[in-house]
């Protein structure tokens, strides 16, 4: 996409981007982002509710 548009804009520039870096790239993005959203709700699933709104 990017690279593309890139070449389109500047012929001269040799822009070429693998594929596997753009999978490796995606897996990354999809694998932080599934543990980013997966650790905070496990802490919050192990908390005692009375207790969690009480100290709210």
């Amino acid at each position: 996409g990017i690279g593309e548009a890139l070449h389109e804009l500047f012929p001269a520039l040799p822009v070429h981007t693998p594929w596997l870096f753009a999978a490796l790239a995606e897996c990354s993005a999809v694998s932080i982002g599934l543990v980013a959203g997966v650790m905070p709700a496990r802490r919050a699933a192990r908390l005692d509710p009375v207790e969690a709104l009480r100290s709210e």
